[in-house]
This record gives C-alpha cells, sequence and structure tokens, in this order.
C-alpha cells in the first residue's frame, strides 16, 4: 500500500513514523489530480515582524508534507485542513467551497476549559467521552500542549458538511470546544511544537501522539473507520441516554449551621465549609473543587469507595446544576486515582491555588468552625508522639490505661535523641541528664528518683521501651550504664501515624513552668487540631478527663510558658472565637535547661 512503499524510500524517523500515521488517517494515499493538502504555518510576532507571518502551502504527497514539516516545525505553529482541497479554476484557497473530502470527527479539549479538574489529563477526557458513547471507537489521541485531540475515523466522504454536523452534535454532547468545529477547521499538526507554551527554560511544549490505532483497528470490516449511519445511530443513542440521566436540579436550601440541629452532627465534616457544601451544593464552577474535598475527607475517614460513589451522587443532586451520573461517575474515579488530594485539602489559606482559594473561603465561617485552628510547623527543633498514644484510653486520666505526663516526657526525649543518634548507645545516664533543669545554680532532676524509676518501668511493661544490660563495657556496670531504646511498636508508624510538636515545650516541662496534666493538654489539644477536630473545652475535657476550668487554667498557663499562642478573634458578625497556635521558643536555654551542649553533667541522683 502507499503507506508502507512509501516508508521504504524515506527512511523516516520514530517522529516522522508518527507524523505518518497522523497522515494516513487524514487523507488518502493518493490524492486526485487537482487534490491537495492545505497546511497553514503562523509565525508569532517578533521584532521583524509585529503582525506575524503567517505562510499557506498546499502539497500533494506525504513526502511534501513531511518537507513542510521539516522546515517550519520549529519557528511556527503548525497546522492542517482536516478536509483536502481542490483546485477550481486554476486557484486554491482554505475557503468552504474549495473543501473536497472529509475522513475524521475531530474533538478539541481545551485545559483551560477544565481548571477545576485536577486529573484532567488524556484518560480523563477518553472515559468523558466514552460515558456518552460506550460502543464507539477512538482511534487517535494527540496531547497538544495546552490540550487534548481526539478523532474518530468515519468513511471517507466529499459530503463533509454532514461530517462537519455530526462532529457538532458530538461537540454539544461531550462538552469539547465548541469554537473547534468550524467548516474551515485547521488542526495542530503532530510532532511540531506549540509556541503558546514555554517553560522555565523557554522550551516549548511537543504535540505528541498519545495513540494512533488508524492503521491496527478493522471497524465493520473495514480499514479504521465507521460509517456515517453508525455514528448517527450513536448520536441518537447518547441523547436519549443523556436526556433520561440528567437529574432534576433541586431547589437550593440554605444550611443554617448555626442552628443546634445543624452542629449535631459537625465532627462527621473535618470543616465546616464542607459541612455547608455537602448540605446545600454549590454552583457550577465550585462543583469539581468541592468534589475534590469531600472525596478527600471521606478517605481520611476510612470510607469506601463504593460509600463515596454513592454519597457524592446524592451531594449532585443539590448541586446548580448538577452533573449526569456519568459525569459524576467518571470524575469520582479520576479523584480516587488522584495522588495529590491533600492539595486541595484543608483551610482556604493553606491553599496554594488562587482560584480553589477563592471558592473554599466563599463558604468559610471562622466563627463557627471547629477547625479554625491548625498545626503550622515551621523550621525548629521537632519531635515526634505516635498516635498510638493519643487515644482517649492514654489521654483520660480515668482510665486503666491512662498514661502519665512523665510517660509522655521520656518518650518525647528518647525521640528527640534516638532518632538523631540512631548508630549511639543511649544510656539510662543519657536520658537522666537531658532530664535535668538548672535550679538554684545546680542541675537536678526534673523527678524524684523514685518516680523516674516507675516510669521508666511502666514504660517497659507497656512494651514501649527496653532496658538491657550493656555487652562491651569492661568496668563494673551500674544501673545508669544501662542501654534504652523505643520498641519497634513506636517506631513504625506511617506519614500520619504521628503528631509533630516543638521540643521547646518539653523543655518547659523539665523546667517546671509546665505540669503533668498541662503536657498532656498540649498533646490533646496539638492531636485535636492536626486532626481538624473541635478544640473546644468540653471536648478537651471529655478526652483527657480534666474539668473544664482546669483545662481553661492550663491554656492560660501553656500560653505564659510560650508552648501555645491564643488568638482572640471576632468575625464579620461580632462573633468572639479563638485560634491556638503551637509555638518555639528559647527562652528556657542557657542557664534554665540542660540542651545538646550540656554533655558533662555529673549525675549525683543514686540508682
Amino acid at each position: 500500500m502507499y503507506f508502507n512503499s512509501e516508508r521504504k524510500v524515506l527512511n523516516i524517523s520514530k517522529q516522522e513514523e508518527i507524523l505518518h500515521r497522523y497522515y494516513d488517517m487524514l487523507f488518502p494515499g493518493k490524492l486526485k489530480e487537482k487534490e491537495y493538502v492545505r497546511m497553514v504555518m503562523i509565525k508569532p510576532p517578533d521584532e521583524e515582524h509585529p503582525d506575524g507571518v503567517i505562510v499557506t502551502k498546499f502539497v500533494k504527497s506525504f513526502n511534501e508534507y513531511l518537507d513542510v514539516v521539516r522546515k517550519y516545525r520549529h519557528n511556527y505553529h503548525m497546522y492542517n485542513s482536516l478536509c483536502t482541497i481542490k483546485e477550481i479554476n486554476g486557484k486554491l484557497s482554505g475557503t468552504p467551497s474549495y473543501q473536497r473530502q472529509r475522513r475524521v470527527i475531530y474533538l478539541d479539549f481545551d485545559l483551560k476549559d477544565f481548571q477545576d479538574v485536577p486529573n484532567a489529563d488524556a484518560y480523563y477526557f477518553t472515559e468523558k467521552i466514552k460515558s456518552y458513547f460506550p460502543n464507539m471507537f477512538i482511534h487517535a489521541c494527540y496531547a497538544s500542549g495546552g490540550g487534548y485531540h481526539f478523532y474518530i475515523a468515519v468513511k471517507p466522504t466529499c459530503d463533509w458538511k454532514s461530517i462537519v454536523s455530526l462532529n457538532d452534535e458530538i461537540v454539544q454532547i461531550v462538552g469539547s470546544d465548541p469554537a473547534a468545529n468550524k467548516s474551515t477547521q485547521i488542526v495542530r499538526i503532530p510532532t511540531s511544537f506549540n509556541l503558546k507554551y514555554a517553560d522555565d527554560e523557554g522550551k516549548f511544549p511537543l504535540v505528541k501522539e498519545i495513540v494512533n490505532a488508524y492503521d491496527r483497528h478493522p471497524v465493520n470490516g473495514h480499514k479504521g473507520f465507521y460509517e456515517t449511519a453508525y455514528i448517527k445511530a450513536c448520536i441518537t443513542r447518547a441523547k436519549r441516554n443523556s436526556k433520561a440521566t440528567i437529574p432534576q436540579e433541586l431547589p437550593l436550601q440554605e444550611f443554617d449551621y448555626t442552628s443546634k440541629d445543624g452542629l449535631t452532627n459537625i465532627n462527621q465534616y473535618p470543616y465546616l465549609c464542607n459541612k455547608v457544601a455537602y448540605e446545600q451544593g454549590v454552583d457550577k464552577h465550585e462543583r469539581n473543587t468541592f468534589m475534590g474535598r469531600l472525596i478527600y475527607q471521606f478517605l481520611r475517614q476510612g470510607k469506601t469507595e463504593a460509600y463515596i460513589h454513592e454519597e457524592i451522587q446524592k451531594w449532585n443532586l443539590k448541586c446548580r446544576p448538577p452533573k449526569t451520573r456519568n459525569e459524576v461517575t467518571n470524575e469520582v474515579n479520576g479523584w480516587l486515582k488522584e495522588k495529590d488530594m491533600y492539595s486541595i485539602g484543608g483551610c482556604h489559606w493553606k491553599i496554594n491555588d488562587h482560584r480553589v482559594k477563592a471558592i473554599v473561603e466563599k463558604y468559610c465561617d471562622k466563627s463557627h468552625c471547629l477547625d479554625v485552628n491548625s498545626i503550622t510547623l515551621q523550621p525548629g527543633r521537632m519531635v515526634k508522639v505516635n498516635k498510638k498514644l493519643l487515644t482517649r484510653n492514654h489521654l483520660n486520666k480515668n482510665t486503666k490505661e491512662s498514661m502519665s505526663g512523665y510517660e509522655y516526657l521520656i518518650l518525647t526525649v528518647l525521640d528527640k535523641y534516638l532518632s538523631s543518634t540512631s548508630k549511639k548507645i543511649f544510656t539510662i545516664s543519657d536520658l537522666k541528664k537531658r532530664l535535668m533543669y538548672k535550679a538554684h545554680g545546680k542541675w537536678q532532676l526534673c523527678m524524684n528518683q523514685r518516680t523516674f524509676n516507675q516510669t521508666i518501668d511502666t514504660l517497659i511493661e507497656r512494651r514501649f521501651i527496653s532496658v538491657t544490660k550493656p555487652t562491651k563495657l569492661k568496668k563494673k556496670v551500674t544501673y545508669n550504664d544501662y542501654v534504652v531504646k523505643i520498641t519497634r511498636r513506636l517506631k513504625d508508624f506511617n506519614d500520619t501515624g504521628f503528631i509533630e510538636l516543638y521540643y521547646s515545650a518539653a523543655i518547659s516541662f523539665i523546667c517546671k513552668q509546665i505540669t503533668q496534666n498541662e503536657y498532656k493538654i498540649l498533646l490533646c489539644l496539638i492531636q485535636q487540631m492536626e486532626e481538624h477536630r473541635s478544640c473546644s473545652l468540653d471536648e478537651l475535657s471529655y478526652i483527657l478527663g480534666i474539668d473544664r476550668s482546669n483545662i481553661s487554667k492550663a491554656l492560660k498557663n501553656l500560653d505564659a510558658a510560650q508552648c501555645i499562642e491564643i488568638e482572640d478573634k471576632k468575625d464579620q458578625n461580632n462573633h468572639q472565637y479563638n485560634i491556638y497556635k503551637h509555638t518555639d521558643t528559647n527562652m528556657y536555654e542557657g542557664d534554665y535547661a540542660n540542651d545538646d551542649l550540656l554533655e558533662n553533667i555529673t549525675i549525683k541522683i543514686s540508682a
């Protein structure tokens, strides 16, 4: 055939092979005597040519087509017409009267029209098309640098107007760019460059082939094309199905989140803005943003994919307007495959995308939001606490598994120094040094020896630490020489299995500026903020088993000790609310606390 025979002569490269597949799909293997392929090259404006340059070529073969591409591909936008061009009275033109034959239906999805879809890739748009036309094969797809172009091959016909008409109907159904379906439509040529979009290095994206299966996929016994009757039947079916699946828009019912009923189950929704968006729906250009946020929330809550699909379909009915069931299904599947959903979650001030930030902020009400408090750790001396230790059973002072503030303190100290000296032996003596503070000119342990021993024994019983006799010491071994390790049970946690806090908070505890209970309250507060849960006095009191009034006093002292900052705020309605921030401080350094620089402290407390 023409394709194969000409390939042998050309000795073409991989890119030229891609180009040949494209040419073979759009144009006949051998053009008629007065039939041509129209190519349009556009050079962007520069100093020499402020209005740019437009070059038009009419070629008779792939060989000529290739020569033009080679000549202009680096400095010009390169296009060709979808129709072949016929010569009339010795003249050639791109106007409708000069068009002869067309062989494809063309769909152009411009990414700027899908800015609210984070996963808008070739797969997403393919699924979008297939949701309406499940029985229609897509012959080719190309990445244009600013979107994706899809081609469906049809039986070659000189009745190109009927193809344009069918094309227009499909465009309206799938939601591709309606401006890309002109009767004289020109399209970007694969292997050329899109000069609209330069990266940081000044490089332009290549118009890339994603797939072209035209020469490999027989349809109805023919090489890679559909009869127009089949396309018409598919359009009729798609219209019927679309009409049946477009849900009726429900009237807006504004959610009163200030009411008692509105706040009853608030903890199901990590953010009040999500709660409002879920209950009352959102407008057209806000749908995908909040779909992603709700899906991210459901995943963090451990919900199944089936549950997520069902809930998002229910929520879609409240949106204005709702999408079709197929659209929602495809978009949910796309979100579930998205690996960076964290970027769309959180409060609006944490979101980098300005458009998404503005959408989320529209639904924000800080005076009633339970999630205004958040953890934003700046570079500093940070330590981790395993979330396994921060359950209500461990934090509440009235439970059997309740942990003391000293237990948390020792584990905090061990995390800091064992993580940084993992290859170095860390002994009981080392631990005591790190638990000392300076008072009245003398270094002393922040707890008495009996409490220290009891705390160590309890941590061993809980299997949180191990204390073993050293094997390589030649001198007489005392208990202070015993080696301390954190057990694998606490070391093995994933990226979400811990909270972080500034080590200065532990130092404030060592220096007797805060109490055991206050240290536990701080850990609980950080846990609540990190998980975007309620930080109310009632909630903290419930978790810790401490009176509400004592929680309030403890928070004030934590503020005074510079472990947290409490900001009193008022919203636009003059409603008061508090914001808590975990802070780092150096107020305990130097003469007050033992830090990394103080290695030679004499241990005077007997073992």
